[in-house]
């Protein structure tokens, strides 16, 4: 597909932790460890925003990115009532943000040169140059010493024979997580998941799928291409190769970001 070899490529994905939480616990040292939510203001259970990014002690209440903040108030009231401490809410403050995501982005240019940012806290690096997982992994260790060094921020990072399988695999061991999957463990990994996990895969798609009794992605790929076209149309087909651990999308240095994480 694409004239893409995935004999000869080696992409790391980089996933900032928590990102919006991690810059203000960086910024205001006092918040460090303290369950954080960034969003809307919570108006006392009123609210009617969202969740943007939630601490990892804040999703230990059950709170998590894009969930209304009106229920995240009230997880935090109900944790409050036993006895556990209470969530600290704060505004978005997107200028910070955007300035320590330009000063990490250049660390990764820096760093690798062929970079693709994918939102404000993720990019893609294309490593092939390395041509070697075990350097690759070297040089990535480096990269995410950096970023806590000079940032306070943790990153979790995937490495793949391709891009699809890197950012699956970024997300598998949050938060400081690595995670590396050769080229010859790309089935075995694959099969393991959810048909969630597939990116791109919702909760219409998902629903469909389990309907069909498919839960997994072994058992997602005992079904053929024109079956999938048949019920998906046109992503019927990008579905199967997902499943397969098919993607021929390149690094791209320069692209508009299209979603801020």
């Amino acid at each position: 597909m694409g004239g893409y070899d995935d004999s000869m490529r080696i992409i790391a994905h980089i996933d900032m932790d928590a990102f919006f939480a991690s810059v203000e616990e960086h910024a205001n040292p006092h918040l460090r460890g303290t369950p954080l939510v960034i969003g809307a203001d919570p108006e006392n259970g009123r609210g009617r925003g969202v969740v943007s990014t939630a601490s990892y002690a804040a999703r230990a209440y059950g709170i998590h990115s894009a969930q209304p903040i009106s229920q995240a108030w009230h997880l935090s009231e109900e944790a409050a009532r036993r006895g556990k401490p209470c969530v600290v809410f704060l505004p978005v403050d997107m200028e910070l943000y955007a300035d320590v995501s330009r000063r990490i982005m250049n660390v990764l240019r820096e760093s690798v040169g062929c970079v693709e940012e994918a939102s404000i806290d993720e990019a893609y690096l294309d490593m092939s140059s390395l041509k070697d997982f075990g350097d690759t992994e070297a040089c990535i260790t480096g990269i995410k010493r950096s970023i806590t060094k000079e940032h306070g921020i943790t990153a979790s990072v995937g490495i793949g024979p391709n891009k699809l399988i890197a950012k699956i695999a970024s997300g598998r061991n949050k938060p400081d997580g690595f995670t590396v999957i050769s080229r010859e463990d790309v089935a075995t990994f694959l099969e393991a998941l959810s048909v969630r996990e597939i990116p791109g895969v919702g909760p219409k798609t998902e629903n469909v799928l389990n309907h069909k009794m498919i839960f997994t992605v072994r058992e997602l790929k005992k079904i053929e291409c024109e079956v999938l076209v048949q019920w998906f149309g046109k992503w019927g087909s990008a579905l199967y190769a997902k499943a397969r651990g098919i993607d021929d999308d390149p690094v791209a240095t320069v692209r508009e970001l299209s979603s801020i994480g």
